[in-house]
């Protein structure tokens, strides 16, 4: 297959292998219009033709319409899969993975315990404990690994207020910020400690993912230096009532808003009200769903301040950099007027430089100083402040083999390597 651009394009290779082969011996003869619908759940197994190392079997359904409407996928080995072992040994081990759809984390748990499945996905951090004090007598193992997403807080630099908008563009501001944020208390915010720091909202396992965490920069906790960062912005508290003013006189305050039904975003959230009331600022907390948070972030944004979640994906980098780091991005809810490309901040302008150079450069050592610089602006210049989230938690029975592979690869491509001693 020959590929003919116009010019180099960096990221062709890494998306490239996100796109599926399709059986054309399959699908060819499809009805205009029923494509998206040819591999239905109403579908035989035998219609179905793919590269991976398994291949479908059944598929059992529950009969409930919409939401929950499978039960239970049985997979079986796909003797002509192209990937070999160190030892050349044909992948997949295993002749058959079966995989139980559960309604809710409860019956995943239930199923588990019951020793119904070898391995449970996903395991809600309040469970953990529980599990792991049994796990021993058991025989199985509670495993963490990984980052699931950052959580990260951001400023509305076009905050409706002018005093706060030109704080929130004053980079010292967002330094004082990121040096307020005690690492320590933060990872206890996470339900049995299961939390990890992150200075980086990039995925460590996607292409380059390792060079961002390298170079991202995690800003010491220090009020200390918060506070002579907001002297030297002229936000001094001159009534003694430990509130700094703003220029006319005014109370540093502004809302902060996150999602109601995450335990750690809402203690991280209190305990951000705590110490920025150390350093002189007024934060009220407002909880709200999550629905609420993704329209008050999205363009045109009506938040001040936000804690929410991110994470690029597998795919190559260029995607995300360009949705929330261009100024042209859908999701550069820091500062969405950049679009209009009037009165660009000098590290906005490098960030659009960069981001369009390194599309063009298809050379990986090229391509990796470029993104080094990127991520080295965006850890200097704060648009966002990225400190910490959920570790990625599974159990497994004792008897199967390979399993911490599973963070590092997509389920089922995880199967593949493993199996049962």
């Amino acid at each position: 297959m020959t590929f003919k651009l116009r010019q180099p394009y960096g990221p062709l290779l890494n998306l490239l292998a996100t796109i599926p082969i399709l059986p054309r011996h399959k699908l060819a003869n499809v009805a205009a219009g029923s494509f998206n619908s040819a591999w239905s759940l109403s579908a035989s197994p035998a219609d179905f033709a793919g590269l991976g190392p398994f291949k479908l079997k059944e598929v059992q359904q529950t009969g409930i319409p919409f939401f929950r409407r499978v039960a239970k996928v049985i997979l079986e080995r796909n003797d002509f899969y192209w990937k070999v072992d160190e030892n050349g040994t044909r992948l997949p081990y295993l002749d058959q993975v079966v995989i139980l759809i559960a309604q809710d984390e409860g019956e995943a748990l239930a199923t588990f315990q019951a020793g119904t499945a070898d391995l449970a996905l996903d395991l809600n951090p309040q469970d953990v404990p529980a599990l792991e004090s049994t796990a021993s007598q058991a025989g199985f193992q509670v495993l963490k690994d990984g980052l699931m997403f950052t959580i990260l807080i951001t400023f509305n630099q076009d905050v409706a207020n002018p005093a706060l908008q030109a704080i929130f563009r004053d980079r010292r501001f967002r330094e004082a910020i990121a040096r307020a944020i005690d690492d320590s208390a933060v990872l206890r915010s996470f339900p049995d400690g299961l939390g990890v720091l992150s200075a980086t909202i990039f995925n460590p396992f996607a292409p380059y993912g390792k060079l961002f965490a390298q170079t991202a920069v995690q800003y010491e906790f220090d009020l200390d230096k918060s506070n002579v960062l907001l002297d030297a912005m002229g936000l001094k508290d001159t009534d003694g009532d430990g509130i700094r003013e703003m220029a006319k006189g005014e109370d540093l305050a502004f809302e902060l808003i996150t999602r109601e039904d995450d335990e750690a975003r809402v203690k991280i959230a209190q305990l951000f009200v705590h110490y920025f009331a150390q350093i002189g600022i007024k934060v009220n907390l407002k909880l709200i769903a999550p629905t609420e948070v993704d329209t008050r972030t999205s363009k045109p944004a009506s938040y001040e301040t936000a804690i929410f979640g991110l994470l690029d994906s597998r795919l190559d980098p260029t995607v995300f950099l360009y949705s929330v780091f261009s100024s042209q991005g859908d999701l550069h809810f820091y500062r969405y007027s950049d679009a209009q490309g009037k009165d660009l901040p000098e590290a906005q302008q490098r960030l659009d430089q960069l981001i369009q150079q390194q599309l063009l450069e298809s050379g990986s050592e090229k391509r990796g100083e470029l993104l080094t610089e990127i991520q080295g602006i965006i850890s200097e210049d704060l648009p966002l402040i990225p400190f910490a989230g959920p570790q990625f938690v599974y159990a497994v029975r004792n008897d199967i083999r390979n399993a911490d592979k599973l963070w590092y690869n997509a389920f089922p491509l995880f199967a593949a390597v493993i199996w049962r001693q």
